[in-house]
């Protein structure tokens, strides 16, 4: 998991569901991970970038189509919460993410 503020505040954390489903471990390395962002009085915008390696995983091959969901979530005074997939209730359903499919070579 990978939380990034507005004020580009991070958390990265790793969770294992199988065979047993444990709290989320602070200690997740990824020390290629960045993130920016710019914010002004009409809102703000988010650019960040994961390495596979920090991953611990191959790149995906053309058309994959991996689990995943993105989130904000609006704590002031009007409380929101905006999802790329609706979790129903808690952003760590993973079984209810959506897919995110990986375009191949020359696509756009």
């Amino acid at each position: 998991q990978y939380v990034i503020s507005s004020t580009n505040e991070t958390f990265i954390g790793q969770r294992t569901l199988l065979p047993v489903a444990t709290p989320y471990s602070k200690d997740f390395p990824a020390p290629k991970f960045r993130s920016a962002v710019q914010a002004d009085e009409t809102g703000w915008t988010l650019e960040w970038s994961i390495s596979w390696a920090d991953l611990k995983t191959d790149p995906p091959a053309d058309y994959d189509s991996w689990f995943g969901n993105f989130i904000v979530n609006r704590l002031g005074d009007i409380r929101e919460v905006v999802s790329y997939s609706m979790t129903l209730g808690n952003n760590h359903n993973v079984e209810q993410f959506g897919f995110l499919k990986f375009l191949g070579a020359g696509d756009r």
